[in-house]
């Protein structure tokens, strides 16, 4: 098991389905022996049980992250539980509903925009709040890592998900202004922009668009299996090994980036 971040603390943002990406987040911050808060709007029981069943070291915490208070209680309960905070990684997010903008709801686009951007503004701001204070931890390591999770629509715009790619579009535009300003204070601010995943969230919306165009949901699948050149949809493992990459002392050089992790299908 690596130790490369060896005495440093996480947060890792709606990690509590088990089939989700956040959950394998959390896996392999842990088995690269960060100590970490698991974090989602329920508490989230079971990441954190399997975490610690694999030798890692995590506690739960739940919070509304829509709301500033969700996120400056998560800070300081990692503070409290560990002592300080070197890493967070924004991946909390929703990407439904869907549909065409010219009947999208404005509440929906605005819950969208809450959890996707705004909660990620929020994580930014506290966490790096916190780091600012403390002393770095490691010789070349930095003060602290902040990697949030895009999506390819951050980059390529999908019809019927214009909401989703707005608030990922955005969120790469946080990323890079949190970088110039974070970098002379040694945090590194990057973004993971993975293609489709079979995650919970992610079955939901191949039902949904295999329904809309009139395919079987293998079909579908079929479809987007073909766009991608290495010929396979996305892992968890795929995205969660870059992010551990990210946080890692080989990354103390990478700032302001955000990573395709998507087989080849997106390139820019």
């Amino acid at each position: 098991m690596s130790a490369d971040l060896a005495g440093r603390s996480a947060i890792v943002t709606g990690a509590g389905s088990p089939v989700g990406l956040g959950h394998a987040i959390a896996h392999e911050l842990a088995r690269r022996r960060a100590r970490v808060v698991v974090h989602d709007i329920a508490p989230p029981a079971e990441t954190v049980r399997s975490v610690r069943d694999a030798g890692g070291d995590a506690v739960a915490f739940a919070s509304d992250l829509s709301v500033e208070e969700g996120m400056t209680e998560l800070v300081r309960f990692a503070v409290s539980a560990f002592g300080r905070l070197d890493i967070l990684v924004n991946n909390a997010g929703i990407a439904e509903p869907c549909g065409p903008l010219v009947e999208f709801d404005a509440d929906d686009w605005d819950r969208l925009f809450a959890i996707n951007l705004r909660a990620c503004f929020l994580g930014v701001k506290h966490a790096a709040r916190q780091m600012q204070k403390q002393a770095e931890i490691g010789a070349g390591w930095g003060r602290g890592r902040i990697v949030s999770v895009a999506s390819q629509a951050a980059k390529t715009g999908f019809a019927l998900h214009g909401a989703y790619s707005a608030t990922k579009h955005g969120l790469l535009g946080l990323t890079r202004a949190a970088a110039v300003e974070l970098g002379p204070d040694g945090i590194t601010v990057n973004a993971i922009c993975p293609n489709h995943m079979d995650t919970a969230m992610g079955s939901r919306l191949d039902r949904a668009m295999a329904a809309r165009q009139g395919l079987t949901l293998d079909e579908y699948k079929a479809a987007m299996t073909a766009r991608v050149p290495l010929g396979r949809l996305g892992s968890t493992a795929d995205s969660a090994g870059v992010c551990g990459f990210l946080c890692s002392k080989e990354a103390a050089y990478i700032t302001g980036e955000a990573w395709n992790v998507a087989g080849g299908e997106e390139y820019h």
